[in-house]
């Protein structure tokens, strides 16, 4: 049995995420040169920035388990509740 840890457990949401939508925008559209007048574009934006930012946290964390998982492998060393879990197979 592998245990998934929930999204909101491994996830924060970014500073940048927390303060309104419409700020964001705004200085995007600043960054860009080009406004975002539509509501259609701006919600676009907002939803695909805050998917974007959940894979990159979901990327880190994952990294951190592969890294942790493959110091194991290497030295041989598996905390005990992998090794109460390998003993019952």
């Amino acid at each position: 049995q592998t245990l998934v840890p929930k999204p909101d457990k491994v996830y924060r949401v970014a500073s940048y995420l927390k303060r309104p939508p419409r700020l964001l925008i705004q200085a995007l559209g600043r960054q860009l040169d080009h406004p975002i007048k539509t509501k259609l574009e701006q919600k676009f934006i907002y939803s695909r920035l805050k998917l974007l930012d959940l894979q990159f946290c979901l990327n880190i964390h994952q990294s951190l388990w592969q890294f942790y998982f493959d110091l194991s492998y290497e030295q041989h060393q598996w905390p005990v509740s992998v090794h109460r879990s390998l003993d019952y197979e």
